[in-house]
């Protein structure tokens, strides 16, 4: 298995003050996860919001780079890309990535994300196939039309 990974921190300036109850933010700070896999380019995004779950980038990073990405690769099953979503349903990824008192939701995202884009480009199939794949009740997607 040829495998790399790279995750970054990225800030964007929004081009308008974003504000709600909590907080109100000037500028984006996320992390996007890139796997390398076999070839595969998967990229993935996670939100770390320390108002709102007490994540931060700093602990969704070092969260991630704790985690053996060849071992999770080894777990999943690339027989067919409906085995390899539940392969990677089943890889408990937001309690693998728990930091002391910080979730891992984020994180667990990025690294979720950035493996089904890579398995989506290694079948040739698209993510938008996940929900019936999983079986997820439609009420739950919303009524948004995508163009």
């Amino acid at each position: 298995m040829d495998l790399k990974c790279f995750c970054y921190r990225i800030r964007a300036p929004l081009r308008l003050p974003f504000g709600h109850a909590r907080k109100t933010r000037k500028e984006a700070e996320n992390i996007v996860m890139k796997i390398v896999w076999d070839g595969f380019k998967g990229y993935g995004e996670g939100v770390p919001r320390d108002y709102v779950t007490g994540e931060t980038p700093s602990t969704n990073l070092e969260a991630i780079t704790k985690l053996n990405m060849q071992e999770i690769c080894e777990n999943i099953d690339l027989e067919s890309f409906e085995k390899s979503v539940f392969s990677v349903e089943q890889l408990n990824l937001p309690e693998r990535l728990v930091q002391k008192n910080h979730l891992g939701l984020a994180a667990a995202c990025a690294v979720e994300l950035a493996l089904l884009d890579s398995l989506g480009k290694r079948f040739n199939r698209s993510l938008s196939e996940i929900p019936g794949i999983l079986k997820i009740p439609t009420e739950l997607l919303g009524q948004q039309e995508m163009h």
